[in-house]
């Protein structure tokens, strides 16, 4: 049996001489009917019969060359369906957005779905935390071309760049609500911090209206909406010592949902009815991945990890947890490494060790970092700069994305459809 490849070529070079053919044919086949029309013409001059054979031969080429073009098109059309069966490169993944140095301050990349890049913004500025609105169609992130971090929208084609935010305090931890209206973020002034929604309408690209609904003297890190959109988990920081909270969206019912250690980032699952998050005894301590109820606060205990600070994210399917860790000091044996674990603490598999990381999803309706396919998109350390990489949920089919002297970070799959609707 010949290889796909040899059929193709053999499939597109006959479709080229029968193409060639047919032109050949339809040139040839409209110089002898120009011909014809003119010699009928010189015969039939002064008779009043050539005003009806000359519309006739006009009418039988207008009808030939139709026929010709439709035959030609089709010639067309069956090659470009060869080309695509047998030529065309198959998509890497989907399309990624992600944050790249290598124009001398960060901006905001696009990676399309054959590996092709391009920058989307284009300053002196620092871009960063770029976030897919539930359609695909928009990219939030955050931009200091103010001096400070305010917060900006623009389509994916990286045009109708606008602000939505201009403050003087900075904005953090951007995030689209699951029905894309409303944008929640961080606010962080000299005397205290803010949990804020901005309700926004994307076409016209203007903030429509702005509530702070949880003020705090702590630090507020990395809201997250549920995936009804109901309420928000963050972590609320006093003197170091980092808590998990939880509000509902109206700014009602604030309450920590596990007070009795140090608690790090928090991601809700898929359905909304669990939160993984870091527990430990202190910041740089070993971690424990704990699953905690924001119905009842009931908790669970998944799996220990010798690392600090560890960041878990959910699977698509909300069966398994995906986590790095940030490096610590003293050094820890599972800092930094990429690691997966089902969520009953079962089936450990490292992906890849060194210096790793996933941009957290804030984002709990849409994942962000895991493909339909099972991929995980993430940044790599190697010689002092970070990478994009993409690998199997397995540990197998380890493919790097970039390759470039600058680094690449912050790297989020383009929803092909919000998660709830798959």
């Amino acid at each position: 049996m010949l290889p796909s490849q040899v059929v193709g070529a053999i499939l597109l070079v006959g479709l080229g001489l029968a193409g060639g053919v047919l032109l050949c044919l339809a040139v040839g086949q409209a110089y002898w009917a120009s011909t014809a029309l003119r010699v009928q013409q010189q015969l039939q001059r002064g008779s009043d019969a050539k005003t009806v054979s000359g519309r006739r031969l006009y009418g039988l080429a207008a009808v030939w060359l139709g026929c010709s073009a439709l035959v030609i098109g089709g010639e067309v059309f069956a090659v470009k369906a060869v080309w695509e069966r047998y030529f065309a490169p198959l998509p890497l993944h989907r399309v990624i957005a992600y944050v790249s140095d290598q124009n001398g301050s960060n901006d905001i990349w696009l990676m399309d779905e054959y590996g092709r890049t391009r920058a989307l913004t284009f300053n002196m500025a620092n871009e960063r935390q770029p976030r897919w609105s539930p359609d695909g169609q928009w990219l939030l992130f955050l931009s200091d071309q103010a001096g400070n971090d305010d917060i900006f929208v623009m389509n994916a084609e990286g045009t109708m760049k606008q602000a939505l935010t201009q403050t003087p305090e900075s904005e953090d931890w951007i995030s689209w609500s699951p029905d894309g209206k409303a944008i929640l973020f961080t606010r962080g002034r000299l005397t205290d911090n803010q949990l804020c929604i901005l309700s926004v309408d994307v076409v016209r690209q203007v903030a429509t209206g702005e509530s702070c609904i949880f003020i705090t003297e702590g630090k507020i890190n990395k809201p997250s909406f549920s995936p009804d959109g109901r309420q928000i988990v963050f972590n609320l920081g006093h003197d170091g010592w980092f808590r998990l909270w939880i509000v509902g969206s109206d700014g009602t019912d604030a309450h920590p949902l596990d007070s009795a250690a140090q608690s790090g980032i928090a991601s809700w699952s898929p359905d909304g009815k669990r939160i993984v998050y870091r527990r430990a005894a202190d910041y740089n301590k070993p971690s424990d991945l704990q699953i905690i109820s924001p119905d009842d606060g009931a908790l669970r205990h998944v799996r220990h990890i010798e690392a600090s600070q560890v960041q878990a994210n959910w699977s698509p399917d909300g069966q398994r947890l995906y986590f790095t860790s940030d490096p610590s000091d003293p050094p820890l044996a599972d800092m930094g490494r990429l690691g997966i674990v089902s969520a009953d603490g079962s089936k450990l598999i490292w992906l890849d060790d060194g210096e790793n990381w996933v941009y957290g999803q804030a984002q709990s309706w849409q994942i962000e970092s895991w493909d339909e396919h099972n991929r995980i998109v993430y940044s790599h350390k190697e010689d002092g700069q970070y990478d994009l990489y993409l690998i199997g949920s397995d540990g197998s089919d380890r493919t790097p994305l970039t390759d470039t002297p600058a680094n690449e970070f912050h790297a989020v799959f383009r929803p092909v459809l919000p998660l709830k609707q798959r």
